[in-house]
């Protein structure tokens, strides 16, 4: 027989180089290493200040996010993460919030990166609040720098305010009432703006909250209806028909036409073609027959519905939409006669036209309680 060794408690029964079993995902604990591992939140790195933070407050110092080139940033707003898009989009806004003159030269590059930003679906309020401070960062441009770049600007939000998202379609109309508050000679001459809010509001995109499309209403006929032209030029824009008839050329002219007045002038006047888009005389599309029918076909019935959609509501707010509504009837009423007054033919068969479109708004109760809207409707009878 084999005989059973004694159990001696100074001998240890486990292998000499027995492996230990490890759990997945579970590392060993080194306890003669150091470690390196950091728990705060934020870090300072002090190589990617900027120069004179020694007066900044520490606060500030800290939130401050690493300087970057603007080739990299222009780079990362177009990128498909959110998060980095929106970094790159505080970035720029650090870059040029001290030097505006830096962000004239970068025009060209940023405002087609951000255009493709303004129609892509934004998840994060965040990203939408930090886009809405740098475009208005960019709209303190000087129209007469911004104007090179303005037909581009405005294709992206015009496209985006017909999107089917009603988060880009809502950021996208934002903008467009911010460009018509601050580029007014620039929004008044083109034709493209004028027909996309027309086809806005006469379609179902339009906005649901009503004070927000009354004001909106309201800057549009102002924006539109001004007769200023601002002919603040070294020369001014005139007319000149050529005709070329049986091999002549007839020149046209209501005034003295001199191509060049003085050559020690650097300017020299430029002859264009006339084009649908953009007014060469400065006139609004609002101030022609055509223009004005179409908008009084889309306002009117839209006013009255916004009217009688407000008559159960209680007196304050009712009074406030009433006030709004009446500030745009006031407006377009006096662009009417001020195009009434205008001699062309036909310009009975007009007025008869116009005057049938505000017929609507007369006939709604609502507008005829108000002694103020019936007063200033009553003048377009007037002869």
């Amino acid at each position: 027989m084999v005989a059973k060794k004694r159990f001696n408690p100074s001998v240890r029964n486990a292998k000499t180089f027995q492996k230990k079993k490890l759990k997945v995902g579970r590392t060993l604990r080194h306890d003669n290493a150091t470690d390196t591992r950091v728990s705060v939140k934020k870090i300072g790195i002090l190589e990617q200040l900027r120069e004179g933070d020694e007066g900044t407050p520490a606060k500030e110092v800290e939130t401050r996010h690493p300087q970057k080139g603007i080739d990299e940033l222009v780079a990362q707003l177009g990128h498909y993460n959110e998060n980095i898009c929106r970094d790159a989009i505080h970035g720029v806004r650090l870059l040029f919030k001290n030097s505006p003159d830096q962000l004239r030269r970068h025009l060209r590059r940023i405002i087609p990166a951000i255009g493709s930003v303004i129609i892509r679906e934004l998840k994060s309020t965040a990203t939408r609040n930090q886009l809405k401070l740098l475009i208005e960062m960019i709209c303190e441009v000087p129209e007469e720098v911004i104007s090179s770049h303005f037909v581009l600007f405005c294709g992206f939000v015009l496209t985006g305010i017909s999107d089917v998202r009603s988060s880009v379609r809502s950021l996208c109309f934002d903008i467009l009432l911010l460009l018509l508050r601050k580029y007014v000679q620039l929004c008044r001459k083109n034709r493209e703006i004028f027909d996309a809010f027309l086809q806005l509001m006469e379609g179902q995109r339009k906005p649901e909250n009503r004070t927000k499309l009354l004001d909106s209403l309201s800057q549009f006929v102002t924006v539109f209806g001004d007769e200023s032209n601002g002919n603040n030029k070294l020369w001014p824009e005139r007319t000149l028909d050529i005709s070329f008839e049986n091999g002549e050329a007839t020149i046209r002219s209501p005034c003295p036409l001199s191509l060049l007045p003085s050559p020690a002038y650097f300017h020299f006047p430029v002859l264009c073609p006339s084009t649908d888009g953009t007014t060469s005389d400065g006139t609004s599309p609002l101030l022609t027959r055509d223009g004005l029918l179409n908008c009084c076909k889309v306002l009117c019935p839209l006013l009255e519905a916004v009217i009688r959609a407000e008559k159960d509501a209680d007196g304050a707010k009712f009074s406030s939409t009433m006030g709004r509504a009446h500030n745009v009837v006031s407006r377009l009423v006096d662009v009417s006669l001020r195009v009434f007054a205008l001699q062309f033919d036909g310009t009975d068969e007009f007025r008869g036209q116009v005057v049938a479109m505000f017929e609507q708004l007369r006939r709604c109760p609502l507008t005829g309680a108000s002694k103020r809207l019936a007063k200033k409707l009553n003048l377009l009878t007037k002869n």
